[in-house]
């Protein structure tokens, strides 16, 4: 049996782990490279019902929305003048349908850059509802037996990742997953369980999703506190950029905390895309 030596030289390592031919080995060291090509962000943002959600996106360059079962936010807000003229396709009722559509704007030409989701909870219920119907005999009993059908659904969800990576390698696209949010308690294993803010998704989703995006925004109202030191409610909106054990937050270039959304979605945009463009230098 062969014992690794860390000594030799580089491609004597790279035989030795691989098991390669020596001209292998040289081709593999040809593509070694210390660039990086410039890919466009992939944003998750969540948070609680009339917050903005589905308004914030929609003044990113030349945006499309795809939207679930039943999440029909932007088409009334465009209804009521609230926004532009924004493209959309007719909210989606099959998985199936969602995903020729995803490998449709994958492969076929457009002028979109922004590609929204809207929302995510609602494309994982068209997902688990095929799963079901498909593996299950339709069951939700069976479904949910032992978490088998969430279980069963998580090399889909996975694919639908890789998809929008290639729409956003191939298409140079922005890709924006809206999502609601919920309040769950957490266990804490270096110190007391907490209650924290989350994305309203399944166990298994969460942590692919968290991981797959650059930057994880939550969107909360800023809550006023009386002189008993109770919650009244408020309706100045904030964003949160970085973790906290109050909420799942992330960001891959450098962000403030959090800021202020402002009185209008297109003044919470560009206070955004302020502190982002700086954060990027």
């Amino acid at each position: 049996m062969s014992v690794w030596n860390p000594s030799g030289t580089l491609l004597e390592r790279v035989l030795k782990m691989n098991k390669v031919s020596e001209d292998a080995a040289k081709t593999i060291l040809a593509r070694v490279t210390t660039k990086a090509k410039k890919l466009k962000p992939r944003f998750v943002i969540y948070g609680r019902e009339g917050v903005g959600k589905t308004s914030f996106p929609a003044f990113m360059s030349n945006p499309l929305f795809l939207m679930s079962q039943g999440e029909t936010g932007l088409e009334t807000l465009v209804a009521n003048n609230q926004l532009g003229e924004i493209p959309h396709l007719p909210e989606f009722k099959s998985w199936s349908a969602f995903r020729e559509a995803v490998k449709a704007l994958i492969k076929e030409e457009h002028d979109y850059k922004t590609i929204v989701f809207d929302c995510l909870d609602g494309f994982e219920t068209l997902l688990f509802n095929y799963i079901r119907d498909n593996q299950f005999s339709g069951s939700d009993q069976k479904f949910n037996h032992y978490r088998k059908g969430q279980i069963a659904s998580m090399p889909h969800f996975k694919s639908f990742l890789n998809d929008l990576d290639r729409l956003r390698r191939e298409r140079e696209c922005t890709i924006v997953l809206l999502a609601h949010s919920r309040i769950a308690t957490r266990t804490n294993p270096l110190g007391i369980d907490v209650t924290a803010y989350e994305m309203n998704v399944d166990k298994g989703v969460a942590p692919l999703v968290k991981g797959w995006a650059d930057c994880m925004l939550f969107m909360n109202f800023l809550s006023n506190v009386n002189e008993d030191g109770k919650g009244t409610g408020g309706s100045q909106r904030v964003c949160y950029c970085n973790p906290s054990d109050s909420y799942d937050a992330k960001s891959r270039v450098k962000m403030p905390d959090c800021f202020s959304l402002g009185s209008t979605p297109e003044e919470g945009y560009n206070t955004f895309l302020a502190h982002y463009k700086k954060g990027k230098e």
